[in-house]
């Protein structure tokens, strides 16, 4: 299928195909080819592993995919083996109308993005936990 251009769920719901392979099966869920979630909380972390995004915990008890100072819960996130899947599905998605390079380049770019993000938020952090004390 050509798109003249793409929107969020054709990259990331739709069913994409090249003549009859299908590169992406159609999903309902937003965050299946998705290996961060970057929206809504502090820190970007990878996806939930299942649909209940209260079942990560952090050291303080409390609902949340990461500790205050930025560090991933381990117990119900997607492990490292899904998270390296998903990219590598995305990056076939995005290379079905871009470039290897541009792909690469934006993958680059993505994460520089959340460490860059990531440590901001922990600077600011710091502030506020130390106005607390």
């Amino acid at each position: 299928m050509h798109f003249a251009a793409s929107t969020r769920a054709t990259c990331h719901a739709s069913l994409l195909t090249a003549g009859s392979e299908v590169i992406a099966a159609r999903t309902h869920q937003m965050g299946d080819r998705a290996a961060w979630r970057i929206f809504g909380l502090v820190y970007a972390h990878t996806h939930p592993a299942s649909a209940d995004t209260t079942t990560p915990k952090n050291r303080a008890g409390l609902p949340l995919p990461t500790e205050l100072t930025g560090e991933r819960v381990v117990e119900g996130l997607i492990g490292t083996e899904e998270q390296v899947a998903r990219e590598g599905r995305m990056k076939k998605i995005c290379q079905s109308c871009q470039s290897r390079q541009w792909t690469e380049g934006h993958y680059e770019k993505f994460a520089e993005s959340i460490e860059t993000s990531s440590a901001m938020t922990l600077a600011a952090t710091k502030v506020i936990l130390g106005a607390w004390e």
